[in-house]
């Protein structure tokens, strides 16, 4: 009998736990950074919804505002979709080549910087889950 009490009780504290749950994140942005070549992490990948950042950020369709390519070497403001990030800056330092983490970091800080709007400080983009 207890086995089937302590059951029920159990799915009923879960069903209760979800809408509150569902609140709390209500407020937060759904997607994060996906770049498993930079773990173990210091912080929480950074919350970062493209889509919705892009709208609000009136970029649109100006995908070289963030992204770039490379043509043997040379930075490009054409960005090329078929070459991720990682395939050029890798995680440890390469001679004339700015790393991974540090290029993502320079990217977004320095334009949050240069617009005066968006967070500056780890925390505010590297949230726990």
């Amino acid at each position: 009998m207890n086995k089937v009490f302590t059951s029920i009780l159990m799915v009923f504290a879960f069903m209760l736990t979800v809408p509150v749950a569902t609140a709390v994140a209500e407020g937060m942005p759904e997607g994060r950074m996906d770049v498993p070549q930079l773990a173990p992490f210091k912080y929480a990948p950074a919350v970062f919804d493209h889509d919705p950042h892009n709208e609000k950020a009136g970029l649109d369709e100006d995908c070289s505002a963030c992204h770039h390519g490379s043509d043997e070497g040379i930075k490009v403001l054409e960005y090329d979709e078929e070459l991720p990030c990682a395939d050029c800056h890798s995680v440890n330092k390469k001679s004339g080549v700015t790393p991974l983490r540090r290029a993502f970091h320079l990217q977004c800080i320095t334009c949050h910087e240069k617009q005066n709007k968006g967070p500056v400080q780890c925390k505010a983009c590297h949230q726990p889950e």
